[in-house]
């Protein structure tokens, strides 16, 4: 039994046999859906409880129909019994109920539920340089065929031998390759990734495969700065024809490789050749990323910041921005600290108003036409039950910031408006009932 499914049996099931009584509503919702799976993961992977489990159990959270990588909720009661459900992102949902999970793991989290495809990892070499071939693009996808000394032909993913301990991570949906990642397994205790690449509709190089990556997390491996983070890791040895050996760009911060006595080539910092061509050979080119200090081949730098004015690697790219909209709802790339995820797009924060996206009272931020401006000038959320709109002058206020509404019409007005009491309720002029009254009787 998962720890969530303890949770729920030793708190949850008791208490439903009252609250199904009482809120018909609530019964309706646990019978029609499922209790969105990623409850039991945080418990069982993460050991984490919501801050309130019972606000939480009562919005029964579950998978969107409309969008599955959505999550649908019951806001409250009112909401419940008009049978009104709220959809939002799995994450903004997550930061709401989880305060105490760092930023990095409702990311990981929210990768791993929010994905297509199937994971596997591939452990033939042709299946290998396959995946490379026809999955997400990357400076090595293009298939070289040097020249070996030996008369054979061969992709540089090749040195990659699974004898010595090498794998390929895919995401697979259908024929599509759509997410990739080097895997390296020792004795099946040491286990770790570099990086990753993901398929871009846009069909330029690929960022990193968030998915993948959760899961690969999720499997045991770790993911390394390089190669020799924490284990030597060795590449075959196929001398070219023309001079130098068949070496592929090697990802991470250690792109230099020693001979070994065996005749494999270990990677290792600082080593006697360098693996930094995106070309196949060994040798050294490129230039400094202004980030890391690592040299790195100009078709893997990347443009960054708001003016595009500061040269990086691939790496540090994928590491520390984002390509987000901003300015104008242009495109580029800003670092992470000035991020925004809204829906399922990145925004840059100084530029959220050129984007139509507003900040909350509560500090979330929102799409405009998805919010509405009180009367103060704060935002609300449009399906806040605490807000309503006022008829006599069109304004959106709390309903306990001088509103009444009318018990006829069930319209809203302001305080400004005078309305009529009678026996206890309150009503506007226009559709107060009359009263009937004996002869002489005071009208006052």
């Amino acid at each position: 039994m998962s720890k969530a499914s303890n949770f729920l049996g030793d708190y949850f099931y008791p208490a439903m046999g009252i609250v199904r009584h009482r809120r018909q509503w609530y019964r309706r919702e646990s019978a029609k859906y499922r209790l969105h799976p990623v409850i039991d993961h945080l418990a069982d992977e993460h050991d984490a409880i919501p801050h309130d489990w019972h606000q939480l159990l009562l919005e029964y959270p579950h998978r969107s129909v409309d969008d599955f990588n959505r999550v649908a909720y019951t806001r409250d009661e009112r909401a419940g019994e008009a049978d009104k459900q709220t959809v939002t992102s799995l994450g903004k949902y997550l930061s709401r109920h989880y305060p105490q999970l760092a930023d990095h793991i409702i990311r990981d989290v929210v990768a791993l539920f929010t994905c297509s495809g199937e994971f596997s990892v591939l452990r033939e070499l042709d299946a290998m340089v396959d995946a490379v071939m026809r999955g997400p693009r990357s400076c090595m996808s293009a298939s070289f065929n040097l020249h070996c000394a030996d008369g054979v032909r061969r992709h540089p993913y090749e040195v990659y031998d699974p004898k010595l301990g090498w794998g390929m991570a895919i995401r697979k949906d259908n024929d599509s390759i759509d997410g990739r990642a080097l895997v390296f397994h020792a004795d099946n205790v040491i286990k770790g990734f570099v990086r990753s690449y993901k398929r871009m509709e846009s069909g330029g190089y690929s960022g990193a495969d968030e998915a993948l990556e959760a899961w690969l997390k999720s499997q045991g491996y770790d993911k390394w700065g390089a190669w020799d983070y924490c284990v030597e890791t060795v590449i075959r040895h196929h001398p070219l024809c023309d001079n130098g050996f068949l070496a592929p760009y090697i990802d991470g911060g250690s792109q230099t490789v020693d001979m070994r006595r065996d005749g494999t080539l270990a990677i290792t910092d600082g080593g006697e050749y360098d693996c930094n061509n995106t070309d196949g050979r060994s040798g050294e080119t490129g230039e400094e990323c202004e980030e890391c200090g690592d040299r790195t081949h100009e078709d893997d730098m990347y443009w960054v910041s708001r003016h595009e004015d500061r040269h990086v690697c691939q790496h540090c790219c994928d590491d520390y921005y984002t390509y987000v909209y901003g300015r104008r709802g242009n495109q580029y790339y800003v670092h992470n600290d000035n991020v925004v995820c809204v829906g399922n797009e990145y925004y840059d924060v100084d530029y959220l108003s050129d984007n139509n996206i507003v900040e909350l009272d509560d500090g979330e931020y929102e799409y405009v036409d998805n919010a509405v401006c009180l009367a103060d000038g704060s935002w609300r959320h449009c399906d806040d039950s605490d807000v309503v709109r006022c008829e006599d002058d069109d304004e959106y206020r709390l309903k306990d910031d001088g509103c009444w509404q009318c018990a006829k019409s069930n319209n809203w007005y302001s305080d400004s408006v005078d309305y009529v009491e009678v026996d206890g309720e309150t009503y506007h002029p226009d559709h107060a009932p009359e009263t009937e009254k004996e002869e002489g009787e005071s009208n006052e």
